[in-house]
């Protein structure tokens, strides 16, 4: 008979119970139970991954590959092909200016797929690091909409969603490391960027050739992880300080590889409408 391995909680309607997303071996009806042994669990459980701290105990975030947390949801699982794509946006620090000044992406992202908002915090741990054997609904995407993730224990690894996007608070390179990338926050500043021909994760035929934006940039990416790049003709854009080169090896937007998913990042400030497209193109909506 499945019970969780805390309380002892038989399953039921309105009780699910949900396997720890290391082992898929222990069940537990709630998060609280998980927590309360995985002291005990630990010792069995065989992982090896960094370590979400979460009040005074430490429990396994979700590896970034997908086979190692859920074996038996496949990708495809994650949106069915009779389904819309299923979006979350993970806004843990909303801000209240936020759908207002994002009214046009988030317009566009609702014509292409289902969104759901996250704002509580024990929500957003449920979804990223335990596995809910029982449902279908688990997102293909999570769009990190703030800084939250960056903050002490907030750093959790979603390998059951395809795609992360995030913004760049000024510890981002905490989170980037989380996912074994060498990404680093760099310049910032207003320039013009041109398509990255060569990028390898992105369908780039729905984007702007060059468009001109103001971006936090990342440094230490791989070429083909780069959506744009500036060009050695690129300079600053400023109203008040004459026009300088620009660095060409950073990057405002980046997708990268992270096991069986990959990670995103747009850095324009000024939420440019060409950006709105590439943010699509990350999630692998364009052309929907």
């Amino acid at each position: 008979m499945d019970e969780c391995a805390t309380c002892h909680e038989t399953a039921g309607t309105d009780t699910p119970l949900r396997r720890c997303a290391n082992c898929q071996d222990a069940k537990y009806c709630s998060r609280a139970c998980q927590r309360s042994d995985w002291k005990e669990h630990k010792l069995v459980c065989g992982y090896a991954g960094p370590e979400t701290n979460l009040g005074d105990t430490h429990t396994p975030a979700l590896s970034s590959d997908t086979t190692a947390t859920a074996p038996a949801i496949e990708s495809a699982e994650l949106n069915p092909a009779n389904t819309r794509p299923k979006i979350a946006l993970l806004s843990l620090a909303k801000q209240p200016w936020f759908d207002e000044s994002y009214t046009p992406l988030l317009t566009l992202l609702e014509t292409k797929a289902d969104l759901t908002e996250i704002t509580d915090r024990d929500e957003a741990y449920d979804l990223l690091t335990l596995a809910n054997h029982t449902t279908t609904t688990i997102p293909g995407i999570i769009l990190a909409t703030d800084q939250a993730l960056t903050e002490p224990q907030k750093h959790h690894s979603p390998a059951q969603s395809r795609r992360l996007l995030s913004p760049a608070p000024p510890n981002i390179k905490t989170l980037f490391q989380t996912f074994g990338l060498p990404w680093v926050s760099g310049d910032y500043h207003r320039t013009d960027f041109h398509v990255n021909t060569a990028t390898t994760h992105v369908n780039t035929a729905s984007l702007m050739p060059s468009y001109s934006q103001k971006a936090l940039h990342l440094a230490y990416v791989e070429p083909g992880d780069a959506v744009y790049w500036p060009t050695s003709a690129s300079r600053t854009q400023s109203m008040v300080f004459a026009p300088q080169a620009v660095d060409t090896a950073q990057t405002p937007a980046v997708l990268g590889a992270c096991g069986r998913g990959k990670v995103g990042y747009t850095g324009d400030v000024n939420h440019e409408e060409p950006t709105n497209l590439v943010v699509l193109a990350m999630c692998g909506l364009a052309g929907r």
